[in-house]
């Protein structure tokens, strides 16, 4: 595998490193079939790190593996009338394939949470993928699927302060 990648290494333009991550990820994609990892084996001084491919594919695989619970389907009988306003309209620009960035911004207790598990129950169990941020970290811990991420986190991104 080495010599097939350093082979090619001329014309990728490959450094000794990326060739050595190329091999590394070729037997941990076997190992994985097998329901290992090649960091078991303490093949190498340092530690595989997945590319952002791979760290993006298991992310999809994740968000697909998230319960959508019955409860949370029912939710949206109970929706107030400004939250089935905000559920109609993100939820037929995801599935309508319109797309968009949604904000959502009310005081504490309007309801905003429960407008989120509901909208994110309903698109998940159309199987699509709902990736769900917060602007501040203790917001994003509330969301199963988030781990406390932030926007500027998720899309590698600086949120700009705004002087007033």
């Amino acid at each position: 595998m080495a010599e097939d990648f350093a082979r090619i290494k001329g014309q990728m333009h490959l450094s000794e490193n990326d060739v050595l991550q190329k091999v590394l990820r070729g037997i941990n994609h076997t190992l994985k079939a097998l329901g290992r990892h090649i960091n078991e084996f303490k093949l190498v001084s340092f530690q595989y790190v997945p590319n952002e491919y791979e760290r993006f594919i298991r992310e999809i695989a994740s968000e697909k593996n998230i319960p959508v619970l019955d409860e949370h389907l029912r939710g949206i009988h109970k929706l107030n009338s400004q939250q089935k306003i905000a559920f109609d309209t993100i939820y037929n620009a995801t599935t309508l394939d319109s797309g968009g960035v949604f904000f959502v911004d009310g005081p504490g207790g309007t309801g905003k949470s429960f407008l989120y598990t509901v909208l994110l129950a309903h698109i998940r169990s159309k199987r699509y993928i709902a990736l769900i941020v917060a602007f501040s970290g203790i917001q994003g811990s509330k969301y199963q699927s988030t781990q406390g991420q932030t926007y500027s986190v998720k899309f590698h991104s600086r949120v700009a302060k705004q002087t007033s």
